[in-house]
């Protein structure tokens, strides 16, 4: 077996701490060749699951990339976690059938496998739970089954087929006494370990769980990477200290956890954790990028990978005319796709309610997206990869003029139009026109109301209908690149240097009819400047209204300096979520945002 060099190297550097001596193994992600580097640990599991642990976050994102295969017929997919699972010692495993089958619509693959480890002296039976993370196919359309009240339904349904697998698992093996549970998952099976987790935890802690079983909510440790918002439930906190044990790693500059609007109720069990950024840390642009993408890039394999390219998304200027009537931006330097994202799912939640989804959208959706990965005999059983779509964007001429519908908010010229998009992807011919046509019928309200949805926004448009900024949305997505963000947070490999998780919250500098503004921070100078009518940053993400206004987004980590010549400075906190929350008005034009612990 191909063992990583970078692990060789890494290995006699490891600072190991609060746990036991971690071992170092390798493990086979999505095709045989494809080899990454993990570490891991019984003693871990001792650990107060309160507390976000590196010594559990990596082999846990190991556990969810070695749960996806897409190289091989599909009774051995689930080969690559068992194998990294026996090499941790695991044994007495299962496989659920539906990962053994081609995937459908809605269903779920899984699997379980259990360790006896020595706690304190104390022998604690540990049940290992993987998610299925990876080639969907079909199940790509639960993500967006949501249904009109309480949990996303689609991805709710799957935790309870895992849940009740659980129990059959338990009591087929006749496992009692003291135990520990370890659920991991990324993306889908992300966000399925996520209301898994809670369902878990809810049953334990109020009884409705083999009594047997001696465990509560301080037993389990769930580790869900870049999971979908899905617990919807007013009754309960899913942030509370019962769900303690769940931990959601997620790239600040990921659409996909925000696919479900947060405004629609949603939320997800345990704490949010994001990986650093340019609007989270100071640090970002002076060493801590080049460490997040140091395994990604540079290991061995990483040439495979598509370059992480987000410090050149592109912005567009609307103009006046069309900026005016919404203080749109006018200018951008290092534009965030993470505020982007956000601002996409807002202006989609503004004008798309729960009940409308579910009433009008979700049934089409659902179908535009199995035609996409072949499960429409009538239009074609072969896929459509994500890159022609993209190809197709780019080269189609008659896109250029759904693109000017879309900037002008004329949504039922654009949503009559897309048929013309569709037919070209699907290759519409004399046997599969007619089904593509009732699939643009059963898509009308989609494509309608999400053009409404930038009517407010049309700078956003813009910038989605930009080919090379929709490549860069997929990036920010990669497994292998958040595992080596995953990597790049664990002291034990890169010692004071590793990067620091943070709550994904930063602060809004906003400065009204500015004329001149010059901002520094304590350790690193001179970062930010408008002289002239001219915008320069060296680190800062900002951007200039119509208004002449201009948006300063300070990391919070950062100790700040500033004069100004406008008419008046105000800062914000804007949260994970991309709502702004006031903190000072009436600044003084020059001053100081100290630093914050």
């Amino acid at each position: 077996m191909k063992t990583k060099m970078g692990l060789l190297l890494i290995l006699p550097f490891l600072c190991l701490q609060s746990c036991g001596e971690s071992e170092g193994l390798s493990f086979h992600s999505n095709v045989e060749d494809h080899v990454f580097p993990t570490l891991y640990d019984d003693s871990c599991f001792a650990l107060d699951n309160a507390v976000y642990h590196q010594e559990i976050a990596l082999p846990s994102y190991a556990t969810a990339m070695a749960s996806i295969r897409s190289d091989c017929d599909y009774e051995s997919r689930s080969g690559f976690v068992l194998e990294l699972w026996e090499k941790e010692g695991f044994s007495s495993f299962f496989v659920s059938d539906s990962f053994k089958e081609k995937p459908a619509l809605d269903s779920i693959g899984y699997a379980f496998a259990h360790k006896e480890i020595d706690l304190d002296g104390e022998k604690c039976h540990l049940i290992a739970i993987a998610i299925r993370s990876g080639a969907y196919e079909g199940e790509w359309a639960n993500n967006i089954t949501i249904g009109s009240e309480g949990d996303a339904t689609g991805v709710s349904g799957c935790a309870n087929v895992v849940y009740e697998g659980l129990l059959s698992y338990l009591e087929k093996e006749a496992y009692s006494g003291r135990t520990k549970f370890w659920l991991s998952g990324y993306s889908r099976g992300g966000s399925v370990a996520n209301l898994l987790s809670g369902t878990l935890i809810d049953a334990l802690e109020d009884g409705g769980f083999p009594s047997k079983i001696k465990a509560g909510k301080k037993d389990v440790y769930a580790y869900c990477f870049e999971a979908i918002a899905c617990a919807n439930n007013p009754d309960i906190d899913p942030r509370g200290e019962r769900y303690q044990g769940v931990k959601n790693l997620l790239n600040f500059n990921d659409l996909i956890p925000h696919v479900i609007p947060h405004a629609w109720g949603f939320s997800r069990y345990g704490e949010d954790l994001y990986y650093p950024d340019r609007l989270t840390d100071i640090r970002f642009s002076f060493g801590v990028r080049r460490t997040m993408l140091n395994h990604y890039r540079y290991e061995e394999g990483g040439h495979k990978y598509t370059p992480y390219t987000v410090d050149d998304w592109k912005f567009y200027d609307v103009g006046e005319a069309t900026a005016k009537e919404n203080n749109l931006p006018r200018e951008s330097v290092f534009p965030s796709i993470g505020r982007f994202a956000r601002a996409v799912v807002q202006a989609v939640s503004n004008t798309i309610y729960r009940l409308i989804y579910a009433g009008l959208i979700e049934g089409g959706l659902r179908n535009l997206i199995a035609a996409l990965v072949g499960l429409n005999p009538d239009i074609g059983e072969q896929p459509i990869a994500a890159s022609a779509a993209l190809n197709l964007i780019n080269d189609f001429p008659f896109l250029r003029g759904l693109f000017f519908e879309l900037v002008k908010g004329d949504a039922g010229s654009f949503a009559a139009d897309m048929r013309f998009f569709l037919y070209k992807l699907f290759g519409a011919n004399e046997k599969n026109y007619g089904a593509i046509k009732d699939l643009c019928s059963q898509n009308f309200f989609l494509f309608a109301l999400v053009s409404a949805a930038f009517l407010g926004r049309r700078d956003i448009g813009m910038q989605f209908f930009s080919r090379d900024n929709l490549t860069k949305l997929f990036q920010c997505h990669y497994t292998e690149l958040n595992y080596s963000f995953t990597r790049s947070c664990d002291k034990r490999i890169y010692g004071e240097e590793a990067c620091e998780l943070n709550d994904g919250s930063y602060y809004l500098l906003h400065v009204e009819k500015a004329e001149a503004i010059t901002l520094e921070e304590n350790a690193y100078g001179k970062l930010f400047s408008l002289q002239g009518g001219k915008m320069e940053s060296l680190a800062l993400s900002a951007e200039r209204l119509n208004d002449g206004s201009v948006n300063i987004y300070l990391p919070k980590n950062g100790d700040y300096s500033y004069s100004c010549h406008g008419t008046s400075v105000r800062l914000s906190e804007v949260d994970s979520l991309g709502d702004e929350h006031p903190l000072k008005q009436d600044m003084p034009l020059s001053g100081r945002i100290e630093k914050q612990a």
